[in-house]
């Protein structure tokens, strides 16, 4: 039985890749594939609904029984004759120490690991907007945070999996780049290099959109509109209510941009003649100064985020429900 562990990742279309398993596991597992649930349970015994990061988590506490956790469950799906391939998508394998939990099952799978990543400086500016932004957080803080850090670690991940868990050749690291993606699109790019027929299934809709800039300053400057990094509460109501503009796919200024990618320029090029040796290194990390950046002030952004406030009022007076 093929094993395909798809490790993240985050911020790197991993929703995606799960919105694709969960919503067309029966038809998958028509075509042979399985997918691991919240519980580790696999789709060919039980409906999934949720991958299965929080268990990992949990489980992760105690490596040894995690491992065994996880070997007892794929022994259980390859004895069922349906099942060809098995399919493990959990961004929070992503971590180094993950790796240690599948320690020596490349000797009994035929394993593969899967590992999307973007570029750090639309990394970085993703993950202020889904978790840090709600601390308070400034960009240029994050900013600043990631680089002494040397987050993300693309170069440690590939060396921890690959020196301690599987061999160099089961382990692929994808940029998400039309030059990089098979067809140009993550989920042809998945299913071709999972070995998964995915011709006619049903794929999902915009996850985890970027807003505009106006309304991330906002968010900024008000944290108290969240619980806590995971509470998502006012981001689903507004990617339901608000106009298509309000919708763009965020940068951080370019000087920020510039200081992040010359920090990885050295790890980038190493990847990219590992992984990506035919793509020129400009085409997957360079950058271009933008035409005007200071064309919009302050009270542009704050009356446009106002009209956005407006937009949503007047629909629920006029008794409209915009909600997709």
């Amino acid at each position: 039985m093929r094993v395909v562990l798809h490790i993240g990742h985050s911020k790197a279309g991993s929703s995606s890749i799960q919105r694709f398993l969960i919503d067309n596991q029966a038809a998958l597992l028509e075509r042979g594939v399985a997918t691991a649930g919240k519980d580790f349970e696999f789709s060919n015994e039980a409906e999934i609904r949720r991958p299965p990061n929080f268990w990992l988590e949990d489980k992760a506490k105690d490596p040894v029984s995690a491992g065994a956790g996880i070997r007892e469950a794929l022994e259980k799906a390859s004895q069922d004759r349906r099942v060809k391939i098995a399919v493990i998508s959990a961004e929070t394998l992503g971590r180094r120490e993950r790796a240690d939990l599948f320690e020596g099952m490349a000797d009994r799978f035929d394993l593969k690991v899967l590992h999307y990543v973007r570029r750090q400086d639309a990394w970085i500016y993703a993950a202020w907007k889904q978790w840090q932004v709600k601390a308070g957080l400034t960009l240029e803080e994050w900013v600043e945070q990631c680089l002494s850090r040397t987050t993300p670690d693309y170069k440690g991940i590939w060396s921890a999996w690959t020196q301690s868990a599987i061999p160099e050749e089961a382990y692929e690291m994808v940029w998400l780049n039309e030059k990089t993606l098979t067809g140009g699109d993550l989920l042809t790019d998945f299913c071709a290099r999972a070995g998964i027929d995915g011709d006619g299934l049903a794929r999902p809709g915009r996850i985890n959109p970027g807003f505009d800039p106006a309304l991330m300053e906002v968010f900024q400057r008000a944290p108290f509109l969240f619980e806590g990094p995971h509470d998502n509460v006012v981001y689903r109501y507004l990617e339901d209510r608000l106009p298509e503009e309000a919708f763009v796919s965020g940068r951080m200024p370019f000087p920020l941009a510039k200081a992040v990618m010359d920090s990885f320029r050295e790890s980038n090029e190493t990847l990219r003649r590992r992984f990506a040796p035919d793509v020129d290194h400009d085409a997957l990390f360079g950058l271009e100064p933008p035409a005007d950046e200071s064309g919009e002030s302050d009270i542009d952004r704050l009356y446009r985020a106002m009209g956005y406030v407006l937009h949503l009022m007047a629909n629920e007076k006029r008794g409209k429900n915009p909600a997709r």
